[in-house]
């Protein structure tokens, strides 16, 4: 007689994975690819770098559109972090695509596509604690200013 995990995983449906290993895995990690100087004609992840592109343009447009209601310091972060990474994946996709030696390099593209990573992970730890500070000093002034005498209406 077994665990019991051994029947799980006999009668389990795998169904639903079988998208996921149709999927071409070398397509994400090609490090031969990483070095040419002028980029080769074929891109199997322009798709990836579209929708990063539509990521930051609804970003920079959340910020525009919703700005009065998020945090100051949030909305700012927003609004740099979506124009500026628009902006340069903008011209990097224009060099990709036109296959401009060096400057189109899929290197170039990978450093850009890590450091929008760190900066989002920093920027993510940055207004999570910043909010929070605010957020418990509006609630240590809520609660003092409970003890405290109220202004009288001198009207």
């Amino acid at each position: 007689m077994g665990s019991g995990f051994e029947s799980l995983s006999r009668h389990q449906n795998l169904s639903h994975m079988t998208w996921f290993s149709t999927i071409n895995w070398q397509i994400f990690w090609q490090p031969e690819r990483l070095f040419l100087v002028k980029p080769p004609a074929d891109w199997p992840l322009e798709w990836w770098y579209i929708a990063l592109i539509a990521l930051n343009l609804v970003l920079a447009l959340t910020s525009l559109i919703f700005g009065k209601r998020l945090h100051p310091r949030l909305r700012e972060a927003m609004s740099v972090f979506g124009w500026s990474n628009l902006i340069v994946m903008g011209i990097l996709y224009f060099f990709r695509v036109q296959r401009i030696p060096y400057l189109g390099m899929d290197l170039i593209r990978t450093i850009h596509e890590l450091s929008i990573l760190i900066w989002g992970i920093f920027l993510v730890r940055g207004m999570r604690s910043t909010i929070t500070k605010q957020k418990t000093q509006e609630l240590v002034e809520a609660r003092r200013s409970k003890y405290l005498p109220k202004p009288k209406n001198l009207s």
